[in-house]
């Protein structure tokens, strides 16, 4: 697995021709669910859901809940760029600590995004691809349930998280460390494929605090899976629960 830490990671614009994809610059297309991942000249790599929501705001899930990249992406004429906080430092179960920033700067296609990444050391290239807009609005009963996560711990024991989402948007929910979440999607009535939320956790040590994120219900198999990303600047939460 690629761990971007403790290094400056450049994106640049792959080239287009003729037969590539429209570029977009418009936010409102830009914005929704992308799997992909970074990718290292001569092998290695890591997956990464990518969650954009209607005004830029980034959010990346390396795979195997292995940390999390935050920041905003801004329209820079044929491209987008901006700086990125990788969050890869492992804390606790699905908490980790900030290990660095990136730059990026990419395109945008009405299929997905598309750019190159260079550090002093290494270099490779990145995809996120487009998953469907096919029911891209989420009306509130299909965020609305009990979801749930259970993951072994560094004790050799379960860690178990169990979050409820009402008709309401209201976010409650509680770990079997001890910790208490209680927060709210930031507006019910703009809810589209990636909704932003607001998260305070309590009862939880040096993680206690005020978190902003963005999550996003996504379809497996028969199965949905909610993916919550969120950051208070000195943690990150990052979870996908199955109903």
């Amino acid at each position: 697995m690629l761990r971007i830490i403790g290094a400056l990671i450049i994106v640049t614009i792959l080239g287009c021709n003729d037969n590539d994809p429209a570029v977009i610059n418009d936010q409102n297309e830009i914005a929704g669910v992308y799997f992909g991942g970074f990718v290292i000249d001569g092998g290695g790599s890591t997956n990464i859901y990518a969650l954009i929501s209607d005004d830029n705001n980034i959010r990346l899930m390396f795979f195997g809940l292995a940390g999390q990249a935050t920041g905003q992406l801004n329209a820079i004429e044929d491209s987008y760029g901006g700086s990125l906080a990788v969050y890869q430092n492992h804390y606790e179960n699905v908490f980790h600590a900030k290990s660095t920033d990136i730059q990026i700067d990419a395109n945008g296609t009405d299929v997905g995004i598309n750019g190159t990444w260079n550090n002093s050391s290494a270099s490779g290239w990145m995809f996120f691809d487009k998953l469907s807009d096919e029911g891209q609005i989420v009306i509130p009963i299909q965020l609305s349930s009990n979801w749930e996560l259970k993951m072994a711990n560094s004790s050799g024991g379960i860690f178990t998280l169990a979050i409820s989402v009402d008709s309401q948007g209201l976010i409650t929910g509680s770990d079997t460390t001890g910790c208490t979440y209680f927060g709210s999607v930031v507006d019910l009535n703009k809810m589209g494929r990636v909704i932003p939320f607001n998260l305070n956790l309590t009862t939880c040590g040096v993680k206690d605090g005020d978190y902003d994120g963005l999550m996003a219900v996504i379809s497996v198999g028969m199965s949905d899976k909610l993916v919550m990303l969120a950051s208070n600047g000195a943690y990150t939460f990052s979870v996908e629960l199955n109903r």
